[in-house]
């Protein structure tokens, strides 16, 4: 029964493994294409989100971005979604 597990330890770790490779190769490969497409723009777009204006710790960045004319940064802010949840949650 010990052996058994062994073996399925070892597959399991191999499997891992594998999967690791094949994400790193896959990541790699669109991090090729998508310099391909940003080296052909004249603008790349930046977009920074953030979800409460007291967290935003970015301002030295976004200028430094905005007075470099090859980016477009911006700024989006989206709600917390999960206190707007358990705000609205009906206890029973």
């Amino acid at each position: 029964m010990n052996l058994n597990f062994l073996n399925l330890w070892n597959i399991k770790k191999s499997f891992k493994n594998f999967k690791i490779s094949v994400n790193d190769f896959l990541i790699k490969q669109n991090y090729k294409r998508v310099i391909k497409k940003l080296r052909n723009k004249k603008k790349i777009k930046v977009v920074f989100l953030c979800s409460e204006s007291s967290k935003w710790n970015y301002a030295k960045l976004y200028e430094k971005l905005e007075n470099y004319n090859l980016f477009e940064p911006e700024i989006v802010l989206y709600p917390h979604f999960d206190k707007i949840l358990n705000k609205n949650k009906i206890s029973v």
